[in-house]
């Protein structure tokens, strides 16, 4: 727009000749630092001067300021009032859309503003018009004005460019890191979005769903891990508590999914944290699966070792210390139970004589017997040494509650008097029995346990 106003304001002068209006226009055009990189004078002059970008840009806008401003101001001195108003106002839009183009190369700009700057205010000075001093002045502020908005506006640039470059170092840093981390890890990454479908399933996701990557996509994240036909409690509980958390903007971690794989049964623990856009709006959640069933299985394996006795295979004191705290916390009042303490006699004349193989084969060969004894619905427990116990459930009424325990007790008794075959030896055993009944004789295990011995004893 400017070069068409300034083109006008040449051709309609009287001042300069059709040729001398031609000819400065041609050096306009043809200005032999064009920065248009397929330009055969770029080149040429880049191979016989040897300049460098930034001074061929330098050097375009300073050739091109004096180029256009050589006129400009001839116009300006020797014109009419209504050509001189023209130019002032071509020259003013032009320092301003140098201004702007050159914001991304601020040393260019400054040369291209000083350039054309320093001739119109040396043209204001010489001119004989009223108040061009006054505007000379002004000229000056403008330029100011110009200088620093161009310098604002390419700090800004440059700091816009140094955001996306580490942007994208970060994003390129990130995806070298998570490729290293699936190929060398047993992890695996999901991506959904806000209705909880999968976007984003790893190699060794679909691996362990055992289904093509790409059939995932775009099915539900709780229903691909709900594949199985038949789910248990725990499967429920934990597929409910998955999707109540992809529900929510929560991030979670460590949450464990029991799954089926095959026959087996395996243990997911993922974690997760929601993707929100520049807003902070949900769009989706982004997570971690990794594979802990060795690690579940090993704690299932203590938990055994920890509630059960290694000798004789029944529960350990530990678990019979729970399993009789938990009877007591339920109301023995309505559920009323014994408690029968079984003590071997003379187990430790046996232990001296033959040996401890035979003492702990004969602890073996008790337990099997008071398991075949027991009913159902009775713990039976090893609390060391020679000493077993059971928790009997008992009959709201207490005359049929100390018969029937007292039968059960006297029928272990009877079944331990028959000797014990232990390889090559016939071992006779003989045993004391004590009961005690819950809530009357102790609403506490200490007390009830002590009762218990007291009777034994």
């Amino acid at each position: 727009m400017f070069s068409a106003a300034m083109l006008i304001a040449v051709l309609a002068s009287s001042q300069l000749s059709p040729m001398v209006a031609a000819l400065w226009i041609g050096a306009l055009l043809l200005n032999p630092l064009p920065t248009i990189g397929g330009h055969r004078w770029s080149n040429l002059v880049a191979l016989r001067i040897r300049l460098s970008i930034q001074q061929r840009l330098l050097l375009q806008a300073l050739t091109t300021g004096v180029l256009y401003q050589s006129v400009a101001s001839w116009l300006y001195l020797a014109g009419s009032d209504s050509l001189s108003l023209l130019i002032g106002l071509v020259t003013c839009g032009v320092l301003c859309s140098g201004a702007l183009g050159f914001s991304r190369m601020p040393q260019v700009g400054l040369v291209w503003l000083g350039a054309l700057g320093a001739a119109n205010i040396a043209t204001l000075l010489f001119s004989r018009r009223e108040h061009d001093a006054i505007v000379a002045l002004a000229l000056l502020g403008y330029l100011i004005v110009l200088s620093k908005d161009m310098l604002v506006s390419s700090r800004g640039f440059v700091r816009r460019c140094e955001a996306e470059f580490e942007a994208e170092r970060q994003s390129h840093m990130v995806s070298l890191v998570l490729r290293e981390f699936e190929g060398s890890s047993h992890d695996w990454f999901w991506e959904t979005d806000t209705s909880g479908q999968l976007t984003h399933a790893s190699l060794r996701l679909s691996d362990a769903l055992g289904t093509d990557a790409g059939e995932l996509m775009g099915r539900g994240f709780v229903s691909v891990l709900a594949a199985d036909a038949v789910l248990d409690s725990e499967q429920r509980e934990a597929l409910q508590a998955l999707a109540d958390r992809l529900a929510g903007h929560t991030p979670f971690r460590d949450l464990v999914v029991p799954l089926r794989a095959g026959a087996d049964r395996v243990w997911w623990s993922l974690s997760a944290r929601p993707l929100a856009d520049a807003t902070g709006a949900v769009q989706g959640w982004r997570g971690i699966g990794t594979d802990v069933s060795a690690l579940r299985r090993h704690e299932q394996e203590l938990q055994r070792l920890v509630h059960t006795d290694s000798l004789t295979g029944q529960t350990s004191r530990h678990g019979f210390q729970q399993h009789l705290q938990a009877c007591l916390a339920a109301d023995p009042e309505k559920h009323p139970f014994a408690l029968l303490m079984i003590d071997l006699d003379g187990f430790k004349g046996i232990n001296d004589a033959h040996g401890h193989a035979v003492g702990d084969a004969l602890l073996q060969a008790v337990a099997r017997r008071l398991t075949a004894m027991r009913a159902p619905n009775t713990l039976l427990a090893r609390l060391g040494g020679d000493e077993f116990a059971l928790i009997l459930p008992s009959d709201n009424d207490p005359a049929r509650a100390v018969a029937a325990a007292t039968a059960t007790g006297q029928g272990m008794l009877a079944a331990l008097r028959q000797p014990f075959q232990i390889g090559m030896l016939r071992v006779e055993a003989r045993a004391s029995l004590g009961l005690a009944w819950a809530p009357e004789h102790g609403r506490d295990d200490v007390a009830l346990l002590r009762a218990a011995d007291m009777a034994l004893y």
